[in-house]
C-alpha cells in the first residue's frame, strides 16, 4: 500500500470515528418526548425519598446515620418501585459521603431492575447539583434517562453526603 492509500485510508477512518462521537453525542442531548415523565417521575421519587433530619441526628455517629440512611432509602425504593414499573419506568439512587477514607459510595436499586451503568461524569454532574437527560445504549437495549440530584437531609449533607436520582425508561 503507498503511503498516499495509507493516508487516505487513515483520514477516511478518522471521519467515520468522529461521525460516530457525534451523532452519540447528539443522540444523549436530543430532547425526548419521554423527558417530561421522567423528570415529573424523578420528582415524585425525590419527595418520597426525601426523609426528615431527626433520625440521623441521634445515631451516636455519622458513620452510624449515614448507613441507616443507605438502608431507609434502600427501602423507600424498594417499596416505589412497584409504582414506577408500571408508568415503565426504574430507578436507581446513588448515595456519596466523603469525609471517612476512604470515601463510602452505594448503589440503591430494586430488585429485580437491571443494571443500567450511565457514566460517571453525568452522575458527578448531578452530584454537584446539575440534571441531565441522556440516552444509553446498554447490551441491545436503549434507555432514555434522567439523572439529577438527590435531597439529603441537612445532618447528613453538612457531613459530605450527597446522592444523584437515575429514572430510566426502556426506548427499544
Amino acid at each position: 500500500m503507498t503511503s498516499r492509500l495509507q493516508l487516505i485510508v487513515l483520514a477516511a477512518a478518522a471521519v467515520i470515528v468522529a461521525v460516530a462521537v457525534a451523532v452519540t453525542l447528539a443522540q444523549g442531548s436530543q430532547a425526548s418526548p419521554l423527558d417530561s415523565h421522567l423528570q415529573s417521575t424523578a420528582a415524585q421519587l425525590q419527595a418520597q425519598l426525601t426523609l426528615p433530619n431527626a433520625p440521623y441526628t441521634n445515631q451516636g455517629s455519622f458513620l452510624n446515620a449515614f448507613n441507616l440512611y443507605q438502608h431507609n432509602e434502600q427501602n423507600r425504593l424498594q417499596s416505589v418501585a412497584p409504582g414506577l414499573r408500571r408508568e415503565g419506568r426504574f430507578a436507581q439512587v446513588w448515595v456519596y459521603e466523603n469525609t471517612t477514607m476512604p470515601p463510602v459510595w452505594r448503589l440503591l436499586r430494586s430488585h429485580g431492575e437491571p443494571l443500567i451503568t450511565s457514566g460517571g461524569s453525568l452522575v458527578q454532574e448531578a452530584l454537584h447539583g446539575k440534571s441531565t437527560f441522556t440516552t444509553i445504549q446498554q447490551g441491545n437495549l436503549q434507555f432514555r434517562a434522567y439523572i439529577t440530584p438527590l435531597s439529603v437531609p441537612p445532618f447528613l449533607h453538612t457531613n459530605g453526603t450527597s446522592g444523584a436520582i437515575e429514572v430510566f425508561q426502556v426506548t427499544s
